[in-house]
């Protein structure tokens, strides 16, 4: 073990350094397939749907909001296709706040 910076760190032998950063791209290049995999499916409902909005429920558009909140603004850009992301991130409320009818309210 090495001290840096006044905290301890574990150093691992080059065969683990390897097999960790092998199991890392392993699991990235995973995860973005799954990614590339929604996104697909995503675009093919919603050509299915046509070109009318989606309307969502009061508890979908909370749900898609606090997701979004976790992407922030740049990741709903590359990814949002149901609404704009300034759009998105109005949905995601507070827990404290109520839900009135899917109307958002300024105190």
């Amino acid at each position: 073990m090495s001290r840096a910076r006044g905290r301890m760190e574990a150093k691992l032998p080059p065969p683990f350094q390897f097999l960790a950063a092998w199991i890392g791209v392993w699991v990235g290049r995973w995860q973005q397939a799954t990614i590339d995999y929604l996104l697909e499916e995503n675009q093919a409902l919603r050509e299915k749907l046509g070109p009318g909005r989606v309307q969502l429920s009061v508890a979908q558009r909370r749900r898609l909001g606090e997701l979004g909140k976790k992407l922030g603004r740049r990741g709903l850009a590359k990814f949002a296709t149901l609404g704009t992301p300034d759009t998105i991130l109005k949905s995601s409320y507070s827990e404290k706040q109520p839900i009135r009818s899917g109307v958002i309210t300024r105190r």
